[in-house]
This record gives C-alpha cells, sequence and structure tokens, in this order.
C-alpha cells in the first residue's frame, strides 16, 4: 500500500511578515504574569483538540522545560477526572475548552466567569488570547503539514537519566557537575602546579575560565543558579584542596 505525502505550506517563507506578527503576539503574551507550566498546558489541550502534531511536539518539550509533571501531561486529556491539577489550571482548561470548541456551542461565558474565582482581569485576557493563538497557530500548521520535528528554538531532552532535567535536587546536581568535573581534571592540576610557582595569580585566572561555563552549563542543565552554585562551590573547594597539597609537597 502506497501512501501519498500531502502537499505542505512555507508558513515562514511565504508570509514572513504575518508569521513574524503572530509570533509577536506569543512574545508579549509571554511577559503576562499567568505561570509559564499553565500557560504550555493550555497550548497543549487545544492542539490536542485541533489535532496538531507539530504543536503537540513543540509544547510537549516546553511543558517538560518549564517542570510540568509527567503526570499532569499523561492524564491532559481526561483532565476532568484527574485530581493533579490545581483551580488555575482547571479553570484555564476549561477555557480553552469553551473557546476551542466554541462552535459546538461550549458555555464561553460560563467558563470566564468560573475562571474569575482565580485569575485577575488582566489574567483573563491574556488566557484569552493564548488561546486564541494557539488556535490560530494550530489552524495554520495543521493544513500546513509541519513536520513534527523538534522547533530550532527547543532542544531534545537528554534520554540518558543521569543527565536529564527531571533528576532534583543533590542527585542532579552530582549528575551534571561529575562530567564537567573529569573534563577540567587536567586544567585543575595544571593551575595547581602554576600557582606553586606564580604565586596563585595563574591559578586564579585559570580557575575562573574554568569555573564560568561551567556554571553556565550546570544551569541550564539542572535549570537553575542555586543547583549550579552548589557545583560550583564544591569545585573551588577541590581547586583549594589540590592547591594546599601541592604547597605541602
Amino acid at each position: 500500500m502506497t501512501t501519498t505525502t500531502p502537499p505542505t505550506i512555507d508558513l515562514r517563507g511565504q508570509a514572513p511578515e504575518a508569521y513574524r506578527a503572530l509570533a509577536g503576539v506569543e512574545r508579549a503574551l509571554a511577559t503576562s504574569t499567568l505561570e509559564p507550566g499553565l500557560r504550555e498546558l493550555v497550548k497543549l489541550r487545544a492542539s490536542q483538540l485541533n489535532g496538531c502534531a507539530y504543536c503537540l511536539r513543540t509544547h510537549m518539550q516546553a511543558a517538560r522545560k518549564h517542570e510540568v509533571s509527567e503526570t499532569k501531561l499523561d492524564v491532559l486529556g481526561a483532565w476532568h477526572e484527574a485530581d493533579v491539577f490545581d483551580e488555575r489550571e482547571r479553570a484555564a482548561l476549561a477555557v480553552t475548552e469553551a473557546l476551542t470548541l466554541i462552535a459546538q456551542g461550549t458555555t464561553v461565558d460560563a467558563a470566564i466567569e468560573d475562571a474569575r474565582n482565580v485569575f485577575d482581569e488582566t489574567e483573563i485576557t491574556a488566557l484569552v488570547f493564548t488561546v486564541a493563538i494557539m488556535n490560530a497557530w494550530n489552524r495554520l500548521h495543521g493544513p500546513a503539514h509541519t513536520a513534527p520535528v523538534t522547533p530550532p528554538t527547543l532542544k531534545e531532552e537528554p534520554t540518558n537519566a543521569a543527565s536529564t532535567t527531571a533528576i532534583p535536587g543533590v542527585t542532579g546536581t552530582v549528575a551534571a557537575f561529575l562530567p564537567h568535573l573529569l573534563h577540567h581534571a587536567g586544567l585543575i592540576a595544571g593551575a595547581a602546579f602554576l600557582s606553586s610557582v606564580t604565586g596563585g595569580l595563574v591559578f586564579a585566572a585559570l580557575g575562573l575560565i574554568a569555573v564560568v561555563p561551567i556554571a553556565l552549563r550546570l544551569r541550564r542543565r539542572t535549570g537553575g543558579w542555586r543547583s549550579s552554585a552548589v557545583a560550583v562551590t564544591a569545585f573551588a573547594v577541590m581547586y583549594g584542596a589540590i592547591t594546599a597539597f601541592t604547597h605541602a609537597m
């Protein structure tokens, strides 16, 4: 049996100004007080209802980036029956469904009125805009048959358990820290040796060069400065221990 590949539409290439304008609305909405994870749940639910594979792929990754739990992602399609969503999430999802399925006679006014119990007017407006724009993206990427691949603005999540951002706390910090520690082992030893000759100036300079990129990498890996600060502090302590050992020799 042969399958026919449907014709695609180059949305960005054929209508760059319109595409940029819609993306500009997205950037404006990102400054709202709606939680990033909540916004991603809204986008995912709209994409589920509209059947947009590209948008589902994109916002599933974004939701994980914003630390939306796997349980919520697993049961999003049946959120009415799940007890893992808080009041704001449930209200936002109700508004999402009402607006997305408006042609089916959904009670939009009732959903928005209920949402006012947990959102202020500015947030209600941002929520309605978010749902509307997501529906627009769904209706663009659907008929355009945009392939559900990793978008250029989002990176693929690591697949090995030791390096994934899902590992919290000390375990995640150690897992992210060890590869960088081993990578810079030679630099540590060299800096420690040179510090005994130069009085520490070279050691300090090389230490700074080593620590800054490590801090940045760990922030991306662990999702925050706090975890990376723990690892960099440990790195500095080890630097000091090796230096002391070298001077004692």
